[in-house]
């Protein structure tokens, strides 16, 4: 009777690589020939969070699990082998409150939802192991990277359209410039301000020279007091 092979599964506990996540992901799945989404996310989640906690491969024998572990190595990938968990109903003392369904986010699978209140755990799917609180906050990560990402460009955007305003005015004042010059029509110093102020600075002094030959002499001022004095 031949031994029944154990099962494992293949655990990705972090990276060492300098590469961005998405690009590490993109590298993986061509490198495991398996481009699903489910397999995209769970890689992102296991890269991401480096917790130990997520599975990429379940139920597979230990031959097939070691060879992926070895091609996750060349990309600076760690992982573990680690015996699929076998689950054995329990029976359990449940109140109509505790119980409910939990369906995953990713994959639709329905199961028994958690007592989170109790054990504190988070509700992961059985079929396909993504947790679902970990599923939405990557989504709303997303959603604000993207945001970001637009606000980034529209400022970007609205930055070339001034420059390319000024630059347009510029070059229109240019060719407006190069067009009075060929039509002989140039601006030229203004010649007629100038004269007003000569003249007027001419009659300035010419006043202040009647003023002061105008004014009496020492004399002439004696003679005023001594005649004011009588």
């Amino acid at each position: 009777m031949s031994e029944v092979q154990q099962l494992v599964d293949l655990v990705v506990t972090g990276h060492t690589s300098d590469k961005p996540v998405e690009k590490l992901v993109s590298e993986i799945l061509t490198l495991l020939d398996d481009h699903s989404a489910h397999l995209e996310f769970k890689l992102s989640d296991a890269l991401l969070f480096n917790n130990g906690m997520v599975s990429i491969r379940d139920n597979i024998d230990t031959d097939e699990a070691e060879v992926i572990r070895q091609k996750l190595h060349t990309l600076g990938v760690s992982s573990v082998l680690r015996p699929t968990l076998q689950i054995v109903p329990k029976e359990t003392e449940e109140t109509p409150g505790d119980m409910g369904i939990y369906t995953c986010p990713a994959c639709g699978h329905q199961q028994t939802k958690l007592n989170t209140s109790q054990n504190g755990r988070m509700d992961a799917c059985e079929a396909c192991g993504i947790v679902g609180e970990r599923y939405h906050k990557k989504q709303r990560l997303q959603q604000v990277m993207q945001s970001e990402s637009q606000k980034h460009e529209n400022e970007r955007s609205k930055r070339i359209r001034e420059v390319l305003e000024r630059a347009k005015l510029e070059e229109e004042a240019l060719l407006q410039e190069e067009a009075r010059r060929r039509l002989g029509i140039a601006a030229k110093p203004d010649h007629i301000g100038l004269k007003v102020a000569a003249a007027v600075a001419a009659l300035s002094l010419s006043l202040g020279g009647v003023y002061y030959y105008n004014q009496p002499t020492e004399e002439e001022l004696a003679q005023q007091a001594e005649v004011a004095a009588k």
